[in-house]
């Protein structure tokens, strides 16, 4: 069942993600878009770790997940407001269905799925924001990728220190 459920959350990650980092620092507005679903998908997967997890640690991971990212959440949107951009209201389907399969997991189980996905994530969206640092053509937007991405970061080493730790 974990492999499954990790399977299916890596492949749902890649496919969504594949196709954005081809057009992030071609086109600002497509990252910005990503960024702020990206963010919206992590308060929701934070919220259901504090909820769900076993592990105080996961939980710990949980609620840095929501905080840290409602404030990177507000700086995205006040971007795309900046940009003309109509901020996305909703994760991707594929955040929605990897919340939908952590969701149905407890205890031990939930704690070692969600720290897999949360490394496997966060080292895709590190990807992406060093990507826009190196090769984005709006300052704005750079500067966004350049302040948020050491907080993805210490979320990606937080999540990579409770790897193999969360499981009897």
């Amino acid at each position: 069942m974990k492999t499954m459920i990790a399977a299916a959350c890596a492949i749902g990650l890649v496919v969504a993600l594949s196709g954005v980092q081809a057009n992030a620092a071609e086109d600002p507005a497509d990252f910005v878009k990503t960024a702020i679903r990206g963010n919206i998908a992590e308060i929701q997967m934070g919220e259901l770790a504090e909820k769900k997890a076993k592990n105080p640690r996961v939980q710990e991971l949980g609620k840095t997940l929501v905080n840290d990212h409602q404030k990177a959440k507000a700086q995205s949107v006040e971007l795309a407001k900046d940009m003309k951009i109509d901020p996305p209201t909703k994760p991707t389907e594929d955040a929605k269905e990897t919340h939908d399969l952590l969701a149905k997991l407890s205890g031990e189980k939930f704690d070692e799925e969600f720290v897999e996905v949360a490394v496997k994530d966060h080292k895709k969206d590190i990807d992406l924001y060093s990507e826009q640092i190196e090769d984005g053509r709006n300052k704005k937007v750079v500067e966004y990728a350049r302040k948020t991405l050491p907080v993805l970061e210490k979320h990606l080493a937080f999540a990579q220190k409770l790897e193999g730790k969360v499981s009897n």
